[in-house]
């Protein structure tokens, strides 16, 4: 994976968080990138231009996008 990081990295339960620029099939898109940590798996994305870094707390993760704060429930992990 290759993207320019735009917000500070957070792991939690396993998974590391981190909002990103990301140039997708030449394509640029922002996004909140859900990685599994112990293997780099891309686990989920939330395409959405994130403006705060990511929180998680009891099973969701916030982010702000556009001065808007979402909450997202934690992706599985797959065993």
């Amino acid at each position: 994976m290759d993207f320019g990081v735009s917000t500070a990295p957070v792991v939690a339960n396993g998974v590391l968080y981190v909002g990103a620029d990301s140039d997708v099939f030449g394509v640029e898109t922002n996004a909140l990138y859900a990685i599994e940590a112990s293997t780099g798996t891309l686990i989920a994305t939330l395409d959405l231009p994130i403006t705060g870094n990511p929180v998680v707390v009891e099973g969701s993760v916030y982010v702000v996008s556009d001065g808007i704060l979402y909450a997202i429930e934690e992706p599985p992990i797959e065993e």
